[in-house]
């Protein structure tokens, strides 16, 4: 009668894809160990356990470290006498809600750096208040992803509303423009009239290409050329497959001429795209079933990353569907927590945010947040979903790394270990924002093999930092961030170099050795 009874599947477990071991047990009532000796393959040695899983060889360093994806956990089950069921936890992030609401559509800005992308947005902006932001940049480079709201229809009995998104123009910065663009319903390609087209015209162009995004062109600076210039630049463009039925717009944003027409162009893409999605506008927030309480679900991208001593953590996030209020629950890759205080790209602080708006979120965080969090999914759950998903997540990694991958060395193709020539040169990377510690990062994987980055961090130099130099022989490269004369004594007393920088590609330079002399150490 017992052997007959534990044959039967007795009840349902739900599961999620990737569930540690010590969770399963207590789900199925079994001892982790008993569990374990049933998987494919099952070896131990002291405490190291090997097995099969998904048909692929893992280690663990020990029980508690085992890992098991669904398909081998649903096999487990069925032993134990349940039925497995399917926890699905990534929530779907094209369904934030049930109600139809419009959002505010997202303009990006892209082109070759240099063509008047930051110029074009101040004149778009017109008489508002922040209509000056060229002139406050560093070298008159754009080195962020910058959002500013919009009217595209100014002095007109309907508004016409739009996020527009700004983004740097150098190669360096291939990451933010392609983020831009992830999140935006129509890219505005900026090219100078005068010098034409330029590398990241060309990539920009791709960019829009592969992500499905309509552009309107504008050919800036136009009242530097003849119109014989312009159309045979236009000709040039639409031999492009991506911008062959793209509308081209003659502007100069200097002078603020043409600026009409290309509002209206705008207008016009924008509402044959129909904007309109499924998502939840503010007022079905306004729940019903639990005493008006805010009703968790939205989505958004993250756009930036920042710590300061102001406003603590602060995710700089592009909402695109549901809303997102002060106290909501967030998953952010492995992180999660409470949303604190939002606030506009003003400072100024506002209950709730609708779909389309960029907004600056300080949270309270727990878990591990990744060196780059720029570009990952902002989903706003409850405080329980938010947890299971990122244990989910964290165990996804943990398998991932437990997997013994079949070393195949090809002829020719081993490491033979030497060191490049003139050496590795160690350094320790510190960086404002997330966006800025991304865009060094890549560069320096890309083009300087030479270059080893022994630690990279968000944030002001401190104690800790220095002591990791120390030890490591590295120095500090800073970009914008701030240290006060007791960290610079440390530094001094400690023989650490801190060299700091107002631009990303001076700080890469110099790394590369291409501009060596003029580091400004203290």
């Amino acid at each position: 009668k017992k052997s007959f009874l534990m044959g039967v599947v007795r009840r349902a477990a739900a599961i999620p894809s990737y569930v540690r071991l010590k969770a399963l047990g207590r789900l199925l009532k079994k001892p982790q160990a008993a569990l374990a000796r049933q998987l494919p393959e099952y070896r131990k040695h002291y405490k190291k356990i090997t097995c099969l899983l998904d048909g692929c060889p893992h280690l663990f360093r020990s029980l508690t470290d085992v890992v098991v994806p669904f398909s081998d956990a649903a096999q487990l089950a069925a032993r134990a006498g349940f039925r497995a069921v399917h926890l699905d936890r990534e929530p779907d992030q094209h369904a934030a809600g049930s109600a139809c609401g419009v959002r505010t559509p997202v303009v990006v800005l892209l082109g070759h750096y240099d063509h008047g992308k930051t110029t074009l947005l101040d004149a778009l902006l017109d008489d508002e208040v922040d209509a000056t932001v060229a002139p406050t940049e560093h070298d008159g480079i754009t080195q962020e992803i910058r959002a500013r709201r919009v009217d595209l229809a100014p002095g007109g009995d309907a508004p016409h509303a739009a996020t527009i998104l700004d983004t740097p123009g150098q190669d360096i910065f291939y990451r933010l423009r392609n983020i831009g663009a992830l999140g935006a319903d129509l890219a505005l390609l900026v090219v100078d009239a005068a010098e034409g087209i330029g590398d990241q015209t060309q990539e920009s162009i791709g960019c829009a290409e592969e992500l499905g995004v309509p552009v309107v062109v504008a050919l800036n600076k136009a009242d530097l050329v003849d119109d014989e210039r312009l159309d045979a630049l236009a000709a040039e463009l639409r031999g492009y497959v991506a911008l062959e039925h793209a509308p081209v717009l003659a502007v100069s944003a200097l002078h603020r001429r043409g600026l009409d027409a290309l509002r209206e162009q705008c207008v016009t893409e924008l509402n044959g795209r129909c904007v309109t999605e499924q998502c939840v506008t503010e007022k079905s927030f306004e729940g019903t079933d639990a005493g008006n309480a805010p009703v968790p679900g939205g989505c958004g991208l993250v756009l930036d990353y920042r710590t300061g001593r102001t406003h603590g953590r602060c995710f700089h996030v592009l909402l695109r569907h549901g809303a997102v209020r002060e106290g909501d629950h967030f998953v952010c890759g492995l992180t999660h927590g409470r949303v604190r205080v939002l606030r506009n790209h003003e400072g100024g602080r506002g209950d709730a945010i609708a779909p389309g708006d960029a907004v600056h979120v300080a949270c309270v965080f727990k878990g591990a947040l990744s060196e780059s969090p720029v570009g990952e999914p902002f989903l706003l759950v409850t405080a329980e979903e938010a947890e299971g998903l990122v244990e989910e997540r964290s165990a996804a990694i943990d398998l991932e790394r437990a997997r013994i991958v079949q070393q195949c060395v090809e002829d020719g193709s081993e490491d033979n270990g030497e060191e490049p020539e003139g050496g590795r040169r160690r350094c320790i990377i510190k960086t404002d924002s997330a966006n800025a510690l991304a865009t060094v990062l890549d560069a320096l994987a890309d083009d300087y093999p030479h270059v080893e980055v022994v630690m990279a961090r968000i944030g002001d130099v401190n104690k800790t930092d220095l002591e990791y130099a120390a030890g490591n022989e590295a120095s500090v490269y800073c970009f914008e961030t701030k240290d006060g004369s007791a960290v610079r004594e440390l530094a001094r007393k400690m023989g650490v170099r801190i060299y700091r920088y107002s631009t990303l590609q001076g700080l890469i330079d110099s790394l590369a050795g291409a501009a060596a002399g003029s580091n400004n150490s203290h």
